[in-house]
């Protein structure tokens, strides 16, 4: 089999992180699969580019910015190809130009170079969110860039899976996005929610502004109001916001897939009407001791009344 994973950046933050994605490629590997790792740059290195480029001038040209950021995702692949040699695996680091990663409508691959590493019995380790264009010039993708270009590559290579990999196990915080003028996440956690990753599952936190959403279900409002629908009952969170006032809120545990996509999530507020919503998880980031201290996550509350699994009262979202 032919396997292309991706890792994204707080993955690879530290060296104990890159040896823990090294194992899990190498574990692959020694299963007698062909395997080609996409990595994005560690931890918020991209950040500290961007604040050296603005150092220096406060409106950088976009060509040198797509310059400057190729290093973040090269220095990871490098050190990964050094991690996997460590242990014992041989392995090759290549950017987007060594595998002519050709960012025109069609996101042209040559995939010449890759097949002739995995020929050699070699895990490729490859550089996301970024590519070049017909003058090769180094170009960026945007968010989700390395999601893309694994997405791209196992198309290119026809491989058997492509695996989009949630960070390390961990707290962190991310965007909560979402089409709810109601539905978001309080301003004392700074317009983020928690994220906890444990043994490859995600769980996103959100602590909202307020009690008036009672339960949300992981789906739609018409699959919420069947029989049996198992509804996700609030938390109650104590934030503190800037001046120093605390706030009893609710909050939610919603489990999540995938990241950057959107999902279904229905909520009910005090009056009994079911909302549909869109949202996604995105933006991963460690998460700082001000934002672990923004809030305190209670309890999971349980239900009083067992007919709320399927029609507790609700109050109109856009009611404050």
């Amino acid at each position: 089999m032919l396997i292309v994973k991706k890792f994204g950046g707080t993955s690879v933050a530290n060296k104990e992180r890159i040896f823990n994605v090294a194992s899990r490629c190498i574990e692959e590997y020694r299963k007698g699969n062909d395997v080609v790792v996409v990595l994005s740059a560690m931890g918020k290195y991209t950040d500290e580019l961007i604040t050296m480029a603005r150092d220096v001038n406060e409106k950088p040209p976009k060509r040198e910015m797509d310059m400057l950021f190729t290093i973040g995702e090269q220095m990871s692949v490098a050190l990964m190809a050094m991690a996997m040699d460590k242990l014992g695996v041989p392995a090759v680091s290549l950017n987007a130009f060594q595998v002519s990663m050709h960012t025109t409508s069609s996101h042209r691959i040559d995939t010449e170079r890759i097949r002739r590493e995995l020929d050699s019995k070699k895990i490729v380790i490859v550089t996301g969110f970024q590519g070049v264009d017909k003058y090769d010039d180094y170009t960026t993708l945007g968010r989700g860039g390395s999601d893309t270009t694994a997405v791209a590559l196992a198309a290119a290579l026809h491989a058997d899976a492509c695996e989009i990999y949630t960070d390390v196990d961990g707290v962190y915080t991310a965007e909560f996005d979402t089409d709810s003028s109601m539905f978001h996440v309080n301003e004392a956690c700074n317009g983020r929610a928690t994220l906890t990753v444990k043994d490859g599952k995600m769980t996103v936190h959100i602590t909202l502004v307020s009690k008036n959403i009672e339960n949300v279900f992981l789906g739609t409002a018409e699959d919420a109001q069947k029989d049996g629908a198992e509804l996700i009952q609030p938390t109650i969170d104590k934030v503190t916001y800037s001046d120093g006032m605390t706030e009893e809120v609710y909050g939610f545990n919603v489990p999540v897939e995938k990241l950057d996509e959107e999902f279904d999530l229905a909520i009910i507020g005090k009056k009994g009407k079911w909302y549909d919503h869109k949202v996604s998880v995105t933006d991963v980031q460690e998460q700082t001791e001000e934002e672990k201290n923004a809030v305190e996550i209670g309890e999971e509350e349980k239900s009083e009344d067992a007919d709320t699994t399927t029609d507790a009262a609700a109050e109109e979202e856009n009611k404050d």
